[in-house]
């Protein structure tokens, strides 16, 4: 009897071991749903994997997994969002859950480097980001109206530097471009930053900037082992210091003359952007809250404000000059919009866009085709959440394929072709819903500030060329379109022939 009393009580409790381990199953792991993604490695995820054309990969992913895949880069956690549809959504969710970042090694290697102080570029999603960038915009806007030296006339004024460069040195034998658009653009953002001329002292930094930002590129593309692996930091000391260098080298010139612009400000004059951003810090609390900043970190946002513009742009303008020249018959049809509207003389202005339709669809075809950026900076998931049926766990790096919504065959039909009339509409116009399908600068609550100011640098530059240049491919000089991959990508080297017109 007592045998039998024992057996009944083991198994009781054997059913009742079981009812639990099924209720914690339940609630622990069965109610978890990931999205579904390829096999990785330990330790090192599916850094193996992505191999040298991310973009490519991820496109791949897509179609075999869907909208959101789930993957591992080193000791993270990752999820890549494909396609218009889910990007938009994620990027503006209500809640803003995917506008974190994550504190990558990069971001704190920034952060150190400055002495403490955070671009708003690497800030977590909070109310002092939300502030910060409201002023920064606020600045941007301020600067584009009230400043003394209007900015398109500074950017049309270097464009037409830039095309006497060009055609005094290219009319005969072939030339890189690239030194050229660099200092050119460099001129206008340094310019636009700490007020009109001295471009001597631009010509004579600009090489090592350029080197620096080369560098800095490379070391954030997003298969860099060292930000996903901290533990190589240990065996690639060494690489740290030298981005650090790097970052310091494109602020050691622009550091002086912020601090001469500090030094001379005056209320209510708006000689250039420093100066804007003045004007707002001079009405702040040295304390540092939520809704005050420290005037040193408002004009620190400069920083962020520069390096978005000056690499995108120089490489934008150097991917719209290498496909006109690559394809000479849209190159034809956009120099004779242009003699049509705009003549040999008169001022390009940024209102002429609407005048130009077909040179709006060239430039907003190469931001389609090239995908500068093509996964933006990494997002962070805020806390746990769930997005298309999939839960995400908190403080997952979230990457918001943008190559994806350019490349989708379903709506493009022929990405890869380079068609700018696709952008057009029957009444001859730039069909708005092609175009709002191009996420060049990103999406959401994280969409690049310097979207509006860069927009207008890129047009007066490429239609001042076009009304005064036309580019043609030298013979035995390849025109490859392939990408230099990149945080941000760029054209290989080419060569053209320039010639006035």
């Amino acid at each position: 009897m007592l045998d039998g009393c024992q057996n009944i009580v083991s198994i009781g409790l054997a059913l009742l071991t079981l009812y639990l381990f099924v209720r914690w199953a339940n609630i622990f792991v069965k109610k978890k749903r990931y999205p579904p993604g390829p096999w990785g490695f330990p330790i090192v995820g599916h850094l193996p994997l992505l191999g040298g054309e991310l973009e490519k990969t991820y496109l791949q992913w897509w179609k075999q997994y869907g909208e959101v895949v789930s993957f591992r880069l080193g000791s993270w956690k990752a999820v890549i969002v494909n396609g218009y549809d889910a990007v938009k959504d994620a990027a503006e969710r209500s809640d803003d859950v995917f506008s974190g970042r994550p504190p990558l090694l990069f971001n704190k290697a920034v952060t150190e480097t400055f002495g403490g102080l955070k671009l708003i570029s690497f800030e977590t999603f909070s109310p002092k980001f939300l502030h910060l960038k409201k002023i920064a915009s606020r600045a941007l806007k301020n600067y584009m109206l009230n400043c003394d030296y209007p900015h398109e006339d500074l950017f049309r004024d270097e464009a037409i530097k830039l095309s006497n460069k060009l055609f005094m040195q290219g009319n005969k034998e072939p030339m890189q471009l690239a030194s050229h658009v660099e200092l050119a653009v460099e001129s206008m953002v340094y310019q636009m930053f700490y007020g009109k001329g001295k471009e001597e002292e631009i010509e004579a930094n600009v090489q090592e900037v350029v080197d620096a930002m080369s560098y800095i590129n490379k070391f954030l593309n997003a298969d860099n082992s060292v930000n996903f692996m901290p533990w190589l930091l240990y065996l690639k000391q060494g690489k740290i210091e030298e981005f650090k260098q790097a970052i310091l080298a494109t602020d050691k010139v622009t550091k002086l003359k912020a601090e001469e612009r500090i030094a001379t400000f005056e209320q209510g004059q708006v000689r250039d952007m420093v100066d804007a951003l003045l004007a707002f810090s001079n009405e702040m609390p040295e304390e540092e809250n939520a809704e005050s900043f420290p005037r040193a970190y408002l004009i620190h946002q400069r920083v962020a404000f520069q390096t978005a513009i000056f690499d995108p742009v120089c490489r934008t303008i150097l991917f719209i000059i290498l496909y006109l020249t690559k394809y000479p018959e849209v190159q034809e049809r956009v120099n004779t919009e242009v003699s049509d509207v705009i003549g040999n003389d008169k001022a390009v202005g940024y209102k002429d866009r609407d005048n130009l339709p077909y040179l709006n669809a060239v430039i907003l075809e190469v931001m389609r085709i090239t995908s500068l950026v093509p996964t933006a900076l990494p997002h962070s998931a805020l806390h746990d959440t769930k997005f298309r049926g999939y839960d995400i766990d908190k403080d997952t790096m979230v990457f918001f394929n943008l190559h994806s919504v350019s490349h989708d065959k379903l709506f493009w039909g022929d990405p890869e072709s380079f068609r700018p009339e696709r952008l057009l509409n029957e009444q001859g116009h730039v069909d708005k819903e092609k175009r709002f399908r191009i996420l060049y600068f990103g999406a959401g609550r994280r969409r690049c500030m310097g979207e509006m100011i860069a927009k207008i640098l890129v047009f007066i530059t490429t239609a001042t060329l076009m009304q005064r240049c036309s580019f043609k491919k030298a013979e035995g000089c390849d025109l490859d379109t392939e990408p230099i991959r990149g945080a941000v990508y760029g054209p290989k080297p080419f060569k053209v022939i320039v010639q006035s017109k």
